[in-house]
Order: C-alpha cells, then sequence, then structure tokens
C-alpha cells in the first residue's frame, strides 16, 4: 500500500498515514506538480498498470498497529528470529529451474548464386534455459529449410559457477554455399562451354571456449580463448540441384582443428522506453586458424582440396542520441565490419555480402550462437550477391520513435509496446582470392549501396521475451535489382 507522512520545518515526520488499501500491491509513487493527483504503479491480474488518485490527505486513514514481531528490539521479534523450524537439507540442483520457458521465431532468407537460391529460406525457433542461482546457462536453436530438407540447428551451454572466466560448449551444424563455372570443350576443340556449378558445404562442429568478463556499471568488455573441431562435407549440385555425375570434390570429406580468440567491448546504454542503444561504442574482433592434418602430401596447399585457413573479422558500432521530444529518444547509428582471410581452404565464396541483418545471439549474451546474424549486410541486394576473401560493409541509421502503442488485442496472446521507424544507408563489397585460373577471377568492383526506411515493432508475443518485428523496404543505388521488401526479427545491429 501507500503511505504518506508530513515533515516539518525542522524535518521531523508528522504520524504516519494510510494513502490507500489495495488487495494487490503498489509501488513508485509520486504527486504531479499541480498537488492534485497522486499517481503510481498498481498491479492488476493482467499485469502493471499506471494508476491516478486524488491527493486528498483528508480522507487518509490511520494504519492498522504494526504487528509486534517486525518491531526492532521487541521481545516478540527477538524470540521469532531465534526460533527455529526443522527441515531436511540437500546440495543445490539447477535442474528443476533448467528448462526452457519461451520460444522466440527465427527466420533466415536463404543463399543466392548466379540467380539460383541453393539454399531455400528457412524458419526456426530459439530458446534459452537459465537455473535459479544463474549459474547454468543453456541456448538452443534450429531451423528447418524446406527446399533442400536440411536441419540447421545450434546448442550451447554456458557454466558461471566459477565467477569468472566463464566456461562454455557449443555444437553446431550449419550450411554454406558458393557457385561458380566449369568450362567444357565442345566438339570442334576450339572453342568452349561454360555451365554452372554450385558448392554446398555442412559443418559439423563442437567446441570449448573459456572467456574473461569484465563488467561494470558503464561498459563491459571481454576476452575469449575457444578451440574447436569441425567435420567438413562437400557436395556439388548441378543447375538443377541434384547431386552432379560429372565432377565430384577432391576431398568431400575431412576434419579440421580450430583455434579462436574473440576480444569484445561495449560502451552503450540501452535506457527504459528507448528504441535503441544509445551514447556508446561497441565493437568485436575475431581471428582464427584452421588446420587441414589429414591433407594427402600431393594437395598440401591445394586450394578446394587442403582445408587450412586463417581469417580476421570484426566490427565497429556507435550510437549518438540526439535532444529531441517524445517517449524516447532519436538516435544515429552507424556500424562498419570487416573481414580478411588467407589460405588454401579459402574460395572466392568465404565471406558473403548482401542481403538483412537479422536476429541476433540473444540467448548466452556471449555470442555463442551466431549463425542467425549478418556480419556484412548490405538490404535491398541478395545474400551472397558479392562474396570474396575480403570484404567490408557499412551502414548509417537515424532512428526515430513515432508511437507508444501499449496495447494487446484481448485474449490473444499478443502484445504492442511501442512503434519506431530507421531510415538507413548501407554500402559494401566483397572481392578476392587474385588467382590465374580465369573462371574464379574475382575482381574488385563497383561497391554496392542501398538507401531504404524500416518500420520497428517492440512486441511480447506469447506473453514471453520482448521481440523487435521489423518491416522494411530498400531501394538498390547499384546493379539494381529493384525495391525489395523484407520482414526481419531483432534489432538491425
Amino acid at each position: 500500500n501507500l503511505f504518506a507522512a508530513s515533515i516539518d520545518a525542522q524535518g521531523q515526520s508528522g504520524p504516519i498515514r494510510q494513502v490507500t488499501n489495495l488487495q494487490t500491491g503498489g509501488a513508485y509513487p509520486d504527486v504531479d506538480p499541480s498537488g492534485s493527483w497522486i499517481y503510481f504503479s498498481e498491479y492488476h491480474a493482467d499485469g502493471w498498470h499506471v494508476a491516478r488518485i486524488p491527493h486528498a490527505p483528508a480522507t487518509w486513514r490511520s494504519p492498522a498497529p504494526i504487528e509486534p514481531r517486525f518491531l526492532d528490539g521487541g521481545q516478540e521479534a527477538r524470540e521469532a528470529h531465534t526460533e527455529r523450524i526443522d527441515t531436511p537439507e540437500h546440495p543445490y540442483r539447477p535442474f528443476p529451474s533448467l528448462w526452457p520457458r519461451y520460444w522466440v521465431p527465427t527466420m533466415a532468407s536463404g543463399q543466392t548464386h548466379r540467380g539460383t537460391r541453393v539454399l531455400g529460406p528457412s524458419i526456426g525457433l530459439s530458446t534459452t534455459a537459465i537455473d535459479t542461482v544463474e549459474r547454468h546457462t543453456i541456448g538452443a536453436a534450429v531451423s528447418y529449410e524446406p527446399q533442400g530438407q536440411r536441419v540447421r540447428g545450434d546448442l550451447a551451454y554456458g557454466f558461471y559457477g566459477l565467477g569468472n572466466p566463464v566456461l562454455s560448449v557449443t555444437a553446431t551444424q550449419r550450411y554454406a554455399s558458393a557457385g561458380f563455372l566449369v568450362a567444357e570443350p565442345t566438339s570442334d576443340d576450339t572453342n568452349s562451354q561454360s555451365r554452372g556449378l554450385f558448392l554446398v558445404k555442412r559443418e559439423r562442429e563442437v567446441g570449448v571456449e573459456v572467456s574473461l568478463l569484465r563488467r561494470r556499471v558503464r561498459h563491459q568488455a571481454s576476452v575469449s580463448v575457444g578451440s574447436s573441431y569441425v567435420w567438413q562435407h562437400q557436395e556439388l549440385l548441378n543447375d538443377r540441384l541434384r547431386p552432379d555425375t560429372e565432377f565430384r570434390s577432391r576431398r568431400p570429406d575431412r576434419g579440421l582443428p580450430q583455434i579462436s580468440a574473440t576480444a569484445s567491448f561495449d560502451t552503450s546504454r540501452r535506457l527504459p522506453f528507448s528504441i535503441s542503444r544509445e551514447n556508446g561504442v561497441s565493437g568485436f574482433v575475431r581471428a582464427r586458424r584452421r588446420w587441414d592434418r589429414a591433407v594427402p602430401e600431393g594437395l598440401a596447399g591445394v586450394s578446394g582440396a587442403d582445408g587450412t585457413l586463417t581469417d580476421l573479422v570484426g566490427e565497429l558500432r556507435l550510437y549518438r542520441s540526439l535532444p529531441t521530444t517524445g517517449f524516447a529518444r532519436q538516435t544515429v547509428a552507424l556500424r562498419v565490419s570487416g573481414g580478411i582471410a588467407e589460405g588454401s581452404g579459402t574460395d572466392p565464396a568465404f565471406y558473403a555480402l548482401g542481403g538483412n541483418s537479422g536476429l541476433g545471439d540473444t540467448i548466452t549474451g556471449f555470442g555463442l550462437l551466431t549463425g542467425s546474424s549478418f556480419q556484412f549486410p548490405v538490404r535491398g541486394y541478395p545474400w551472397g550477391i558479392r562474396s570474396g576473401t575480403t570484404v567490408w560493409s557499412a551502414t548509417a541509421e537515424y532512428r526515430l520513435p513515432l508511437a507508444r502503442v501499449n496495447r494487446g488485442f484481448g485474449a490473444f496472446p499478443f502484445y504492442i509496446d511501442w512503434v519506431s521507424a530507421n531510415l538507413f544507408v548501407d554500402a559494401g563489397n566483397a572481392w578476392g582470392p587474385a588467382q590465374d585460373d580465369q573462371e574464379f577471377l574475382n575482381p574488385r568492383r563497383e561497391a554496392l549501396s542501398s538507401v531504404g526506411g524500416e518500420l520497428v515493432f517492440n512486441t511480447l508475443p506469447l506473453w514471453t521475451l520482448p521481440t523487435l518485428l521489423r518491416t522494411g523496404l530498400a531501394f538498390p543505388l547499384v546493379e539494381e535489382t529493384g525495391l525489395a521488401f523484407y520482414v526481419r526479427f531483432g534489432v538491425p545491429f
């Protein structure tokens, strides 16, 4: 309930008066500037509401007497505190609370090469489970691609019992594709014609990681070192996306040990009612080395046969809020990401550029599940329109609040909190490696760019986890492919 007391000029309080007589509960009271109303949070059957009652001290009552056992120093209080209840003791068990209690839908648009959608769109679910004392974290994500009947999945476990560092174990199955041309001689042996082939890679990876965390009120940073093992399977498909009968990979199956190191930092802030991160910088850099220990001596260093590689990727994000009015601040957000790779395990499709950024890792908070986020998006272009061993992508966004809806739809388990808009400019490019074989030459061309806008809906599906739903239009400025409409979950970055 709400209680009040008058304060005299010497700072002494008068008798306590009871303001409300609620059956549920109230909190955070405040008197309006005119002194006419008291506003506070009142709990109802469907959650918290903002309530208002008249500021009328004459109607306030004397509260019921305080129960003696709550009086500091009282005899009954001492007796109550010294009473002992015999109950069975047992070690802490995390499993009663370590169960998923929500799910979030995920979407991916697939991968297109040379006008052919090699990997189709997929839909899926993600969830997480955290025990009561937050010592264990389990995250899981699964998606299904109807076109190729492919299943992707991520499973991650994090152990926080040591405090610092954090230990994690991950298991992942993912797919990637590449497209290229094969020259076939004609009957006169003087000319040749080309036909398209597509390479689909399936990777199953199991890894462990150790993360050192530094958390402060206004910033946080982490350094992670991990090791994993990758089982890779390659398959060549023809233009009908069937297994090719004339060509095959030199080594369709291989095992690849791998180590990686990642450093990240974040000084940005997410305030109550804000539509975006504000006033800060965040970023990460990751270095990775992969070996192909079982490669035959005659194929060592041969592209497509030896899977050894080294790559470096990084991203930098900047957020700056503007002193504007409304239920939230307008924000300018910038993002730059890039990557470079070398080694015989790379190819012209190692990094892919294009597509729309989607749901990032909200499961563990440490980027354990990264398969559903895009590092090099350029909205308005299909994923993989450019690829290579060198890539960069940049985005500038102006984010502004539109309306505070705060409304559900009857008993239907869906709620909209607020709506905002994003105006953006995207750019990016990818190229390499430089090779003598003209069929695989991947030169640097003019950078791609696009402009567009998005509507962002902050929703609460199934009354569980707040989820951002984004709908957008993007207009390509280079290699125009027409106006693109898309729907995504999660923040752009």
